[in-house]
């Protein structure tokens, strides 16, 4: 699909089972990709800048449970440095990097896998943890390097969604477990972590494990068809995008001015918060661009995603189409908060926010009686450590256990 790379085949599903689970699923290329990094201030790689140096994967044999292969391909870096912080995240070396090969190699190797006996012709499906490993790095380099991105790794099971879906599914009435980094996720499918964190090759067999526990637990797993939601943004002339990987601390008037420095303004009051399966913010916003003309244009412009630089910390946030997470039957949407302390106190009162509430663009709005209560009240303060709203009769967080701040007298 790219020079000097072969084509892949996608898993074989009907058009009309798009977006359904992904029963018969039998081989699963479990993913992990490591990237150019560095936390400087100044950073000498920008997170926008990252370029893949790792690429592994461990594929899956769900019907004979096991995995039947793992592959780990460094990838030289052309365009970034490697920084003394990338090699002690990673493990990756300069020696390692100075013999690698290229993307379009890591690429080529795992088109070969696949049409090997053991896996021609089998219904094949990617999974990852989260979206940045093939929503952004992966496209962002394949762009670079003028290579397309393999349709087998264009529809996919985000691992993280998977295992929150999951396990609000069997805690119905209760707060469930935070399962959003792969060891959380391993302790939440009761899985023995392995290896080298930050490591591909071995974050690869985590995700594998994990699918795997997933489906011997019988979870309800659904794929994201990259190619198609494209298709279906455009067919159903949708004027709401996705923008996915905020900061929880961010605001109604912080990210409208983000928007207009790049050229993309919009009022507040298009804006509002997705939150999580406990009520709390989920790094994600609703943006409703007024046309579906005005959307696609800013959806083209994006470039997988764009930097955001706040309160001192660098993020990518990626701008994609609605899915099911976003506005599905259950999920909390509710007004983005206008300033810090409003989106402490969701923080804080996540199990109460998710509790109940009428339909708001098919989400939940705040429950009656709960918005008053969100506002600070004289006293209240905000958590340094971890932007928690506490209570002013409280003395330390109740999150972190950060002592409260000693005010200092105005001269």
């Amino acid at each position: 699909e790219g020079p000097g790379v072969p084509a892949m085949a996608a898993m074989d599903v009907d058009d009309e089972d798009i977006g359904h689970p992904t029963a018969g699923v039998e081989v699963w290329i479990c993913l992990d990709f490591e990237a150019t990094c560095d936390e400087g201030d100044p950073p000498l790689v920008q997170k926008d800048e990252a370029e893949l140096i790792e690429f592994s994967f461990c594929i899956l044999d769900a019907p004979a449970g096991n995995i039947c292969h793992v592959g780990q391909h460094f990838c030289r870096n052309d365009r970034t440095a490697l920084t003394p912080f990338c090699t002690q995240l990673t493990g990756i070396t300069h020696e390692q990097l100075s013999t690698a090969g290229s993307l379009a190699d890591a690429l080529r190797a795992l088109e070969t896998l696949l049409q090997s006996p053991a896996l021609v012709g089998r219904s094949v499906c990617a999974v990852a943890h989260g979206s940045w490993d093939l929503e952004f790095l992966l496209p962002k380099n394949c762009k670079a390097a003028g290579l397309e991105v393999p349709s087998v790794l264009q529809r996919y099971v985000d691992l993280r969604e998977a295992t929150q879906r999951h396990i609000a599914a069997r805690h119905t009435k209760q707060r469930t477990s935070r399962a959003s980094t792969l060891l959380e996720i391993c302790h939440a499918l009761h899985i023995e972590p392995e290896g080298r964190l930050h490591s591909g090759q071995d974050d690869a067999k985590m995700v594998a494990l994990a699918i795997q526990a997933l489906l011997m637990a019988g979870a309800h797993l659904t794929h994201i068809d990259l190619v198609e939601q494209r298709l279906a943004f455009h067919r159903n002339e949708d004027r709401c995008l996705c923008l996915d990987g905020l900061a929880w601390t961010t605001t109604a008037p912080g990210l409208a001015a983000w928007l207009g420095s790049l050229k993309h303004g919009v009022e507040e009051a298009a804006l509002r918060m997705v939150l999580d399966n406990n009520g709390r913010p989920s790094g994600r916003a609703i943006v409703d661009f007024g046309s579906h003309q005005c959307a696609a244009a800013v959806f083209d412009s994006f470039d997988c995603g764009q930097l955001m630089v706040s309160d001192g910390t660098r993020r990518v946030v990626m701008l994609r189409p609605l899915r099911d997470c976003d506005q599905g039957p259950g999920v909390a949407v509710v007004p983005f908060p206008a300033d810090a302390t409003a989106v402490a106190r969701y923080r804080s009162m996540g199990s109460i926010v998710g509790a109940a509430g009428s339909n708001e663009a098919g989400g939940k709005a705040v429950p009656k009686g709960v918005a008053s209560a969100m506002r600070a009240r004289p006293g209240d303060w905000v958590c340094p450590h971890c932007q928690d709203l506490v209570f002013a009769r409280n003395q330390a967080c109740r999150l972190c256990n950060t002592r409260k701040p000693v005010a200092v007298p105005r001269r």
